[in-house]
């Protein structure tokens, strides 16, 4: 099953050399969603020669099914972060939330980028008590942004309140990422079969870099870390409407088991 971003057929990215033998790069990135790509694009423009690797198609995983918000807000977070690590380091964090939307903005505008980049408000809502929001909103205020609290929604039912993070934003994040990946070396249905010290292994060579990046979401590494004995599957649901009443806002629930909101296309 395609998502909504998937409906819209772009156009197939350009088709790199093939890698016989051993190649070298100054750095390898293993994964070409919106994380690898954006590293990889970054490294790129600042000079590095950049190979990105995938098993499948560039946007293909976990970006094909976003909701793709680009926004600060993450549920209830600040206050939390306040109280496990104090308010310096929260608002590194805040800051560094806050100056990515205008990173992505500048992108867009500096590229041209087509891919439906709006400015809409951001919401996190309480159906049956607002208290925790208000604690949110004084720790987001503390840390910089801009928080207010309402109780007015466009929402198809009733809320005890809401939290609005101002000027955040939403796009289609696989024509973003295409316009990106279409200027860098992107081996797309290449999987990486080993990444021992700072070199990778794929059918038919090896690269060597100067530094390997992964960003495969599922690590691809037992070592360090043996995370697969750590994780969990977690999965979520997105309903595409036709026809459905239009939001101006960025909407998700507080709670974990909650509906998340916004509008994509006319």
């Amino acid at each position: 099953m395609k998502s909504i971003w998937q409906m819209e057929a772009l156009p197939p990215l350009p088709k790199p050399q093939p890698l016989r033998g051993t190649v070298r790069a100054d750095v390898a990135v293993v994964g070409a969603g919106m994380a690898g790509i954006l590293t990889a694009y970054e490294l790129h423009r600042r000079g590095a020669r950049v190979v990105v690797f995938d098993r499948g198609k560039a946007g293909g995983g976990v970006t094909a099914g976003t909701t793709a918000k680009i926004t600060s807000q993450h549920r209830l977070i600040y206050d939390r972060l306040i109280t496990g690590f104090g308010e310096e380091r929260a608002a590194q964090y805040a800051q560094a939330n806050q100056r990515a939307i205008r990173q992505y903005a500048a992108l867009v505008e500096d590229k041209g980028i087509d891919c439906a980049f709006e400015r809409r408000p951001a919401f996190v809502y309480a159906k049956d008590d607002a208290s925790a929001l208000e604690r949110e909103a004084a720790a987001a205020v503390r840390l910089g942004i801009p928080a207010t609290l309402t109780d007015r929604t466009e929402l198809p039912f009733s809320v005890a309140g809401a939290l609005c993070f101002p000027d955040q934003a939403q796009f289609d994040p696989l024509r973003f990422l295409h316009a990106l990946a279409g200027e860098l070396t992107v081996y797309e249905d290449t999987p990486v079969w080993n990444i021992e010290g700072n070199a990778v292994t794929f059918r038919g060579g090896r690269l060597r870099a100067k530094a390997v990046v992964v960003a495969t979401h599922y690590p691809i590494l037992n070592t360090p870390g043996y995370y697969f004995l750590r994780m969990h599957q977690q999965r979520s649901y997105v309903v595409a409407l036709s026809g459905a009443p239009p939001v101006e806002g960025m909407y998700l629930d507080a709670e974990e088991s909650g509906f998340s909101f916004r509008q994509a296309g006319g």
